[in-house]
């Protein structure tokens, strides 16, 4: 029978931090591989198949989802905030956050997302965007309405 690899990814600009245990917990690999090659980091997965892989939600997980995926390796994305034992853990290090995302991910510990397909995340990137600037452009028009009743002065709410 063959073995499964679990995967813990701590993703940062230049390097992502790999933990890589097999189904018993041992240690198969450890260690960074570089972000400005991306086949660097299918390259150093290539030995481990079948690999499940977890990621933490933030702004990285898409690149990586969108890169392993299409590999073959089953990616996870772990919700960032219900990921308690990383968040509260006094003695924080990158290899150590990877290796507990590779412990959690191998024991079904892991608190999913739903990773959306590339075109609902544009979608939804577009929406939030506008979003944030309707809620500018009123903070804006709010502050500028503020100053001119200090000084008694009313203009309408025209668009």
């Amino acid at each position: 029978m063959s073995n499964q690899y679990f995967a813990g990814l701590d993703a940062h600009l230049a390097y992502i931090t790999v933990a890589i245990i097999d189904r018993m917990g041992v240690v198969q690999w450890q260690g960074n591989v570089t972000t400005r090659s991306p086949a660097a980091l299918l390259e150093r997965l290539a030995p481990y198949r079948p690999l499940d892989a977890v990621v933490e939600s933030s702004p990285f997980w898409t690149w990586l989802y969108d890169q392993l995926t299409p590999a073959g390796v089953r990616v996870h994305v772990a919700h960032a905030k219900a990921l308690r034992a990383i968040a509260t853990s006094h003695r924080k290090t990158d290899e150590r956050d990877a290796m507990l995302l590779a412990r959690m991910l191998a024991t079904g510990l892991i608190p999913a997302v739903y990773p959306k397909p590339q075109p609902q995340r544009e979608q939804a990137t577009l929406l939030r965007h506008r979003g944030l600037l309707v809620r500018r452009r009123t903070e804006c028009a709010n502050r500028i309405h503020a100053q001119l009743h200090t000084h008694h002065l009313q203009i309408g709410r025209g668009k």
